[in-house]
């Protein structure tokens, strides 16, 4: 992950004429000599949450940062900084509900020895209540995730064997958890090439899953239903220099095209951008130099991306129409702003076509990186966006889950407003726990042996079941 970073730091597109728009506000916010946020969203509160890393927290290892969380207001202002007690960096935040965020994360697991893969528990203002570890085995990376319709979705790759004898290979890896954590189903697909990686996932009109990334030297995707079955698979493009792709991903457009989009790792750095039809045939784009961002799509059709290069220093928000057409842009480099290139990795839209976006920014000869946020307008995006977050795009099927987990004291549920019954089992089918669940009180679980329980949550004539664990 952190090889990754650095390589965001690097690769940048060209620049790209078009009528400047407005920077509100923007923050450098040094904590140590490398760091990143990579995600953020909105809060129940109206302030902003980005997840992140920061080399800050070597404390026992000094080859491993700290996953971090940071809180800002409408104005930039850090409310708080928080180291969550792993050594690693996070892949992303998902708000579910008023009450309930998820946040991927990968940590290093400094007694095993390894890399280990959870899901952060966080409440609608911004506080940790829980964890939950995810089952991954041996070469599995995970790098995307989504939570809908009562599971979580996690996309990634697999290296099925380390030493592979034609050398190394990766699978497309697609994982179904229930929102405790249990593990519905996690299968692998190949893109017709020993290098197959799944980079990012999003749900398509249909329901099933648009799962992308690249096989060897093409530009690819998977269609895949809620049952993990593979309904298709199409190649888009093929680099003609056999350069490592980074950050490929392919979009859904309104009309039914796609956007497809990849960072190469040449000299100098270089990057695809293109609009491809249903059946994977190009409508426009092509290969410049510099590099990409994350692309996000509008329900007009438009793109905003940003995109940067080295020489000369180049760092922008762009937004293009469905026909390649620069409609505005906002450029970090213009007079008065921070004179620091700036790698921006997530955007938040609000409901007024503003944009919070997150990241970090580094001087020109790249000796360190600090943390980066700015609010910008004028930009002229409709709200409603097809691949973004925003607020109206809430879950509202949110499952209640038990917190913290593991736990040794009260235990409450998140997202639950009223009165339900309660039992707890072990898993023996012994009941050590039943009666009626109080939100503002939660259940005592001090006379609990340490182990593992079976829970039923019943409210409303909905029932929840589910495992939890006493430390």
């Amino acid at each position: 992950m952190h090889i990754l970073r650095i390589l965001f730091l690097i690769i940048w597109l060209c620049p790209i004429l078009g009528q400047s728009q407005n920077l509100i506000w923007e923050k450098k916010i040094p904590l140590s000599s490398y760091e990143n946020v990579s995600d953020v969203i909105k809060l129940s509160d109206g302030t902003y949450l980005g997840c992140g890393y920061s080399e800050r927290w070597q404390i026992f290892n000094p080859s491993v940062g700290g996953a971090i969380l940071l809180k800002f207001n409408e104005n930039g202002d850090t409310i708080s900084t928080k180291w969550t007690g792993f050594y690693g960096g996070f892949s992303g935040i998902e708000r579910v509900s008023d009450n309930l965020n998820y946040a991927l994360f990968g940590y290093w697991d400094l007694a095993a020895s390894k890399g280990k893969s959870g899901l952060m528990l966080i409440d609608g203002f911004g506080q940790m209540i829980g964890t939950i570890p995810i089952n991954t085995g041996e070469g599995e990376t995970l790098l995307d995730f989504k939570v809908k319709d009562g599971f979580i979705w996690i996309a990634g790759e697999k290296n099925p064997s380390i030493f592979y004898p034609g050398g190394l290979t990766f699978d497309f890896m697609l994982k179904k958890l229930r929102l405790d954590g249990t593990e519905v189903f996690s299968f692998v697909y190949n893109g017709n090439d020993q290098t197959s990686r799944g980079e990012k996932m999003e749900f398509m009109p249909n329901g099933n899953i648009l799962f992308s990334g690249t096989a060897g030297t093409k530009l690819c995707a998977f269609e895949i239903d809620t049952a993990g079955n593979q309904i298709q698979y199409r190649s888009y493009f093929t680099n003609p220099i056999n350069g490592g792709w980074q950050a490929a991903g392919v979009n859904q457009m309104p009309d039914g095209s796609c956007l497809v989009a990849a960072n190469r790792n040449t000299s100098p750095p270089s990057y695809y951008i293109g609009k491809h039809d249903s059946t994977g045939a190009r409508i426009w784009g092509g290969i410049s130099s510099g590099g990409t961002g994350e692309r996000f799509v509008f329900s007009d059709g438009s793109i905003v991306y940003h995109y940067g290069k080295s020489s000369p220093p180049t760092s922008k928000i762009i937004r293009l129409s469905s026909d390649s057409v620069v409609l505005s842009s906002l450029n970090f480099m213009a007079p008065g702003m921070i004179q620091e290139y700036k790698s921006i990795l997530d955007i938040y839209f609000n409901s007024d076509s503003s944009g919070v976006a997150v990241g970090n920014i580094f001087p020109l000869n790249f000796s360190t990186t600090n943390l980066y946020i700015c609010k910008f307008g004028g930009l002229g995006i409709p709200f409603n966006p097809t691949s973004a977050k925003a607020m109206e795009s809430l879950q509202t099927n949110a499952e209640p889950i038990p917190f913290p987990n593991p736990g040794s004291g009260n235990v409450k549920f998140t997202i639950l407003a009223g009165p339900g019954q309660v039992s707890f089992t072990d898993m023996q089918g012994r009941t050590v726990w039943k009666g009626e669940y109080l939100p503002e009180k939660g259940i005592s679980t001090q006379t609990f042996p340490s182990g593992l329980y079976q829970y039923r949550l019943q409210r409303n004539g909905k029932v929840w079941t589910g495992k939890w664990e006493k430390n």
